[in-house]
């Protein structure tokens, strides 16, 4: 009579049943949850190397687990067939589908706990990125957020002081759901430089441009087991296409999503088109996050001022403030550096940011150019209004791309 043995790996049920000397069916479990309708888990049966069937089913339901069941057993080699009937891997099936969500939840045990009196905070970028928390860096589109989180990778990932101190070495891994890979590798290279790194210096990225956070879960956890990721970043959360973000149950998915693929994360958010200082969506992701930081911005000829300012934290002091410069040249970004005092009168004086300057900096973020087309859809403006700032002596047009008119910020005419 063949054994079942149900052990838990990781997030993965797997069981094994040995037929002969060495041969074996195995059994395996993975992304189980309880759904309204029942426990739900991505079940795999495999003979040796080869996938006998799989799915995506209710375990608790009987006509899920017999149709797996039946598949998997007409593609046994004839050999097994008889060793090995339908009824007895139905069985066996049964009884792992039975012992699955208690194997699985044996990793949640309460234990007493003592307290620390000496713990501290441990950081990889203060006072941005604490170990073991999630934070969320939000501001406008086109406000600086993704040369910031990328700033913040390559800090992290080299162990480069230069903005931050102490910085803490780590494997990152930046997922970029935004962009495309070229101009991705573009802007690294620039940051790389602009740190005092080889420009070829290289970041683990997951580039996904236009997939749902859902799609690239498997890859992602998959590398950062790979490469022993310590650090994600996400580029960026309204792009995860997890649905209404407005709605408490995505934000809570993706916040689940996030902690479950490493425990200290840095994602990017927008804001509402009406509420500059406010994360856009539902609350939970304010609440599920341990560290806010909204961001503001301001352009003083080709210098782009970030300022940053804690709002939310659970074990940091909020209101703590800081100030960055990227300057930009003719071909892109040419330096980063903490911003002189007084060097950015509005953002040091919090004064609201205004659509020229929105232009200006997302023109700057976006390598230095940008087309209308592209300009009002990430800052959400209205064409007609756009246009009539773009007529400004602060913008001048660049050379046709096709069917394109892109612009530039006239201190920027090079580019």
């Amino acid at each position: 009579m063949s054994r079942l043995s149900v052990a838990l790996d990781g997030d993965t049920v797997k069981a094994q049943v040995e037929l002969a000397d060495k041969v074996y069916v195995r059994f395996s479990a993975t992304r189980i949850a309880r759904q309204r309708t029942g426990i739900h888990a991505n079940v795999i049966i495999a003979q040796g190397r080869n996938n006998l069937a799989w799915s995506v089913l209710n375990v608790e339901r009987e006509t899920d687990r017999t149709r797996l069941g039946n598949s998997a057993h007409r593609m046994l080699p004839d050999a097994l067939k008889a060793d090995y009937s339908k009824e007895r891997l139905g069985a066996d099936l049964h009884d792992f589908c039975l012992a699955l969500w208690p194997a699985y939840n044996a990793q949640f045990t309460a234990s007493l706990v003592e307290g620390e009196p000496d713990g501290e905070a441990s950081w990889y970028c203060p006072p941005l990125v604490m170990e073991g928390a999630g934070s969320i860096v939000f501001a406008p589109g086109g406000s600086g957020k993704s040369h910031l989180a990328q700033t913040v990778a390559v800090s992290i990932n080299s162990g480069i002081g230069n903005l931050w101190y102490p910085i803490r070495s780590a494997p990152v891994l930046y997922i970029n759901l935004e962009r495309n890979h070229q101009s991705m590798r573009v802007r690294l290279s620039r940051i790389n430089q602009a740190m005092g790194l080889s420009q070829r210096e290289p970041l683990l990225m997951l580039t996904a441009r236009g997939k749902s956070l859902d799609n690239i879960y498997e890859g992602a956890r998959a590398s950062i087991k790979e490469h022993e990721v310590e650090v994600v970043v996400l580029d960026s959360i309204s792009r995860t296409r997890a649905g209404d973000l407005n709605e408490n149950s995505p934000a809570n998915q993706i916040v689940d999503m996030l902690n479950d693929l490493c425990p200290t994360w840095l994602a990017i958010g927008h804001t509402p088109a009406a509420d500059a200082g406010k994360l856009f969506g539902s609350v939970m992701f304010t609440n599920g996050c341990d560290i806010a930081v909204k961001l503001t911005s301001q352009t003083v000829e080709e210098t782009l001022g970030i300022g940053l300012e804690i709002v939310k934290a659970n074990d940091t002091p909020r209101g703590q403030k800081e100030y960055l410069a990227f300057s930009f040249n003719g071909t892109g970004l040419a330096g980063i550096r903490k911003a002189q005092k007084g060097e950015f009168a509005d953002l040091e004086a919090d004064r609201p940011v205004t659509r020229r300057e929105l232009i200006k900096t997302f023109i700057f973020d976006n390598g230095g150019k940008a087309t209308p087309a592209e300009m009002a859809e990430a800052l959400d403006l209205d064409r007609a209004n756009l246009y009539q700032i773009l007529r400004s002596d602060d913008f001048v047009k660049l050379a046709r791309e096709g069917k394109e008119q892109p612009y530039g910020v006239r201190q920027n005419e090079r580019v």
